[in-house]
């Protein structure tokens, strides 16, 4: 007796898609180390072209980087050193133990973010030393 069904060939899927998160540097592969947590706090940026800590919020923040909004005005560039000192939490939240660390770090990415009487720019900054989150 012989069996003359033959089986199907397998075929498997392929995943589903998933997001990426943005590229820093605008760099081809995704360059992030560790994954980003939406975390709005106050941070101070200082720079060497001003004399005084510019004010702005973040958007997200991770132990090798972290993405904020600062005025048009500070006028942030790729490739400048600066320095960043969390603040405070926005919205009222819990007190975070990020409160006080300050990093240097340099700018990868800018991108415009709101426009109008006060516009807003993004900045990508990568620490030189990771942040222990």
């Amino acid at each position: 007796m012989t069996n003359t069904m033959q089986a199907e060939p397998l075929t498997i899927a392929p995943p589903e898609p998933v997001s990426r998160p943005r590229a820093l540097a605008g760099f081809s592969d995704e360059k992030r180390t560790g994954p980003r947590f939406r975390q709005r706090m106050v941070a101070n940026v200082i720079g060497p072209d001003y004399g005084e800590a510019q004010q702005c919020l973040t958007e997200d923040i991770s132990e090798s980087g972290l993405f904020v909004h600062v005025p048009a005005s500070t006028a942030l560039r790729v490739g400048q050193r600066i320095e960043v000192e969390l603040q405070d939490v926005v919205d009222g939240g819990p007190r975070s133990a990020l409160c006080g660390e300050r990093r240097f770090a340099t700018v990868v990415r800018t991108e415009p973010v709101r426009k109008g009487p006060a516009p807003m720019v993004g900045a990508a900054l990568c620490f030189d030393q990771p942040l222990y989150l």
